[in-house]
């Protein structure tokens, strides 16, 4: 597993042991990159359940500013030494915490925001995106990435919806932006009668 590009590629990662970490495959994190764009200067980056960081890493090297959030203890050491590995301390921030404990207390506005729960706690998905939008976490313009078993979309909840969802495998991607943004993007086009 290797930094794919930007200012750090090429750079291998480190992959906690184990099987209860999955870290996000290079063609996945490719093409996920590939829809994001290249260069991400400037662009709020959340990794949320980091694992091996990986993800984080990726934006961070194509000029993303990155927060990683991960409260195993595998996982932790892993992302530590990854970050400094790479040389992106001035970039990325770790938090060694559980992601929901963290999107209820943080401020932090993300322009995106990926999320790769452990499969076994599916339930993840719809907590975090139900605080993502009750706390107001993700830019007007973001997009929420959720990583998940093929046939297996989480469910958009209220305020947010989903945009597309791409397969790979037997992994998806789903792309869910905020309703808000779709309906700016799309205003009704009914109009007032005229008296």
């Amino acid at each position: 597993m290797r930094i794919i590009s930007g200012i750090r590629k090429g750079r291998r990662l480190m992959s906690p042991k184990g099987n209860s970490i999955r870290p996000t495959a290079d063609a996945v994190r490719e093409s996920l990159f590939n829809l994001l764009g290249q260069h991400l200067e400037g662009v709020r980056f959340l990794d949320l359940f980091g694992g091996s960081g990986s993800v984080g890493l990726e934006a961070a090297s194509r000029g993303a500013q990155v927060t990683i959030v991960d409260n195993s203890p595998q996982a932790a050491s892993c992302i530590e030494h990854n970050i400094t590995h790479c040389k992106l301390t001035e970039q990325v921030d770790f938090l060694p915490r559980h992601a929901l404990a963290y999107l209820r207390r943080t401020n932090e506005i993300f322009d995106v925001i990926f999320i790769d729960p452990p499969y076994q706690s599916r339930n993840l998905y719809a907590d975090v995106m139900e605080l993502v939008v009750a706390h107001s976490s993700l830019s007007p313009d973001g997009v929420l990435i959720a990583e998940h078993p093929l046939r297996e979309a989480p469910t958009a909840p209220p305020g947010m919806e989903l945009e597309q969802c791409r397969s790979y495998g037997k992994k998806s991607l789903s792309f869910f932006v905020l309703a808000e943004a779709i309906n700016a993007e799309h205003p009704s086009t009914t109009e007032e009668p005229v008296t």
